[in-house]
């Protein structure tokens, strides 16, 4: 057995091996690798395998080489995703992947490394790396049914808002074209500058409806109000999960409840198509008031380990109470849009890594 680097994009054996594995996520799939790839220059793949006598793939950990003048040089797994759990099944595994990550990060000078789990449960023997818990997800279990799912809804903060929705005539459709992501991404614009967050750059949207919606990878919905476009959801696609990423809206139509309206259609569509898990996305741990909108759909919460070596550094690790985050929000909210726009650009390829 050895330890080698694959290109995931030409290995016929990656996404098998992905799908196959009990941790395997849409973050470990060969198109999110190619979005990254293809969106921000700062970052190079390097997909670590572990195969057996037969050249079968028996563990794996895709990291990505990530340079920015702002958070330093380091490895991550996976950056720009919530998690990205090693996909071991042995400490034995782990510890001889990690021997040759270790040679690796020493050769590329890379500060430090950084590995994003979901269910450290599902892990090896991970404590000897440095923890951080910033950050949690919540997973609505689809196996009741759209219908009993919904009366088991908060009364008041969720069904309630669903029959207000229903009642304001608006309409849900699924986007068809780039034009159509181009319109989300307007809208998306929007929610990040009222949560003082710097928002994507429109190539890394583009690049995943480019290269995910042909494999059946993405979804977008769109809600309409008198003809107008006045709030979007992306929705990635892997197994038997579907993950919501990516919302926009446009407050003043949120009298019409329109981001019930769509996590609604959200759940009735994964719930047909036999998906069997909605992850909400990620949540600060210290965000209550999302933590809690999240928590009122009945989906359960899990935490999201960061696990560092040899310690935690760069600003994309801070807490989020940290004043140097409250600056940066602060002056994301209080900038013209254009600007935020712009701040996408060239702050969120640093934070977002």
């Amino acid at each position: 057995m050895g330890v080698r680097i694959i290109d995931a994009s030409k290995d016929k054996r990656w996404d098998e091996f992905v799908l196959n594995h009990k941790l395997g996520s849409i973050y470990h799939h060969s198109a999110w690798k190619e979005v990254i790839e293809k969106s921000f220059t700062h970052t190079t793949p390097l997909y670590f395998i572990l195969e057996d006598e037969t050249g079968k793939l028996k563990a794996a950990i895709p990291f990505f080489l990530v340079k920015s003048w702002l958070t330093g040089v380091r490895l991550v797994s996976s950056p720009f995703s919530s998690y990205c759990d090693p996909l071991v099944d042995t400490l034995q595994d782990f510890n001889r992947l990690m021997k040759i990550i270790l040679q690796k990060k020493k050769e590329l000078n890379a500060s430090y490394i950084e590995i994003r789990t979901k269910k450290n449960e599902g892990n090896p023997d991970l404590d000897k790396l440095k923890k951080h818990s910033q950050y949690i997800t919540h997973i609505l279990s689809l196996e009741k049914g759209a219908k009993s799912l919904r009366r088991s809804f908060h009364r008041t903060c969720v069904r309630q808002k669903i029959n207000r929705a229903e009642k304001s005539n608006l309409t849900v459709r699924e986007g068809e074209s780039e034009k159509d992501m181009k319109t989300f991404y307007k809208l998306h614009l929007l929610t990040r500058k009222k949560h003082g967050l710097p928002p994507p750059p429109y190539k890394f949207l583009q690049n995943m409806w480019r290269i995910m919606r042909p494999k059946d990878l993405i979804t977008l919905l769109l809600v309409e109000y008198e003809n107008k476009t006045i709030a979007g959801l992306v929705l990635l696609k892997f197994k038997d999960t579907i993950y919501c990423e990516y919302n926009g809206v446009d407050d003043r139509f949120l009298r019409y409840c329109p981001n019930h309206c769509l996590l609604w259609k959200a759940i009735k569509m994964a719930c047909n198509k036999q998906y069997r898990y909605f992850d909400f996305g990620r949540s600060s741990s210290n965000n209550r008031g999302l933590i809690d909108f999240k928590r009122r759909w009945g989906a359960k919460e899990y935490g999201l380990d960061y696990f560092y070596y040899p310690e935690i550094k760069g600003i994309s690790s801070i807490q989020e109470e940290n004043i140097k985050y409250r600056v940066v929000t602060e002056m994301e909210r209080r900038m013209p849009l254009i600007l935020t726009k712009i701040s996408g650009k060239i702050i969120y390829r640093h934070l977002g890594g």
